[in-house]
């Protein structure tokens, strides 16, 4: 087993996070000129709890963990790759579908209800099928678990406390978590499927080089 040193495998975690946030950041800017309201009735009996955004800011961290975590050269580079696949396929339907997050949220005075006003007034309302949050907690959980069934064990009131926090703070509502749900599974499906006859591909070839150096 060829392993990755930790700093190239945590600068390539930082990496990703970058092109999470910079490609969000830049799918917000393409015109809109039909939303759809996403919302059902179970939305609406879910309460606004802002203290949630406690678990919620934690998922940021939480998609680090396995790029920390997993050592072995050709498995973190076909990771790697999911990680950054899946955020791009979300980018895609944003674009092509995009559900829209209605609020009409009283907040508080105190510091946690403030911090979440203005992560609703920052955030655009309608990147939000699938939930990024939630794809990338269950894709990120599922490979902690593969690697290390005790970690996976312990975290995983952390991951289900991150996937809910998203209807608690107000961010997506139901259909955005179900979807997200799915597309984290078919990431983790995708990566952890055996390479079969065709072996491995150009892509992984050319990144696992890429990674080396």
């Amino acid at each position: 087993m060829v392993e990755l040193d930790w700093k190239t495998r945590l600068a390539i975690g930082i990496a990703f996070l970058i092109f999470h946030m910079g490609g969000y950041a830049l799918v917000a800017l393409v015109p809109h000129y039909a939303v759809l309201d996403g919302s059902i009735w179970l939305d609406r009996l879910i309460p606004f709890a802002p203290w949630w955004v406690v678990i919620y800011t934690l998922g940021n961290v939480f998609y680090l963990v396995p790029f920390v975590l997993v050592r072995d050269s050709w498995r973190f580079t076909r990771m790697a790759i999911g990680f950054f696949a899946v955020v791009t396929i979300a980018f895609l339907v944003f674009v092509a579908v995009p559900l829209e997050v209605k609020t009409d949220l009283i907040y508080g005075p105190d510091a946690v209800s403030q911090y979440v006003d203005g992560l609703h007034h920052r955030d655009t309302p309608f990147n939000s099928f699938p939930s990024l949050h939630v794809t990338l907690t269950v894709f990120a959980w599922l490979i902690i678990l593969l690697e290390s069934r005790r970690l996976g064990l312990w975290t995983a009131p952390l991951a289900l406390g991150i996937v809910v926090s998203v209807l608690f703070v107000k961010q997506h509502v139901v259909i955005d978590l179900v979807a997200g749900l799915v597309l984290g599974a078919l990431a983790y499906i995708w990566v952890t499927h055996p390479k079969g006859r065709f072996g491995v591909s150009r892509l992984e070839r050319a990144m696992h080089v890429l990674f080396k150096f």
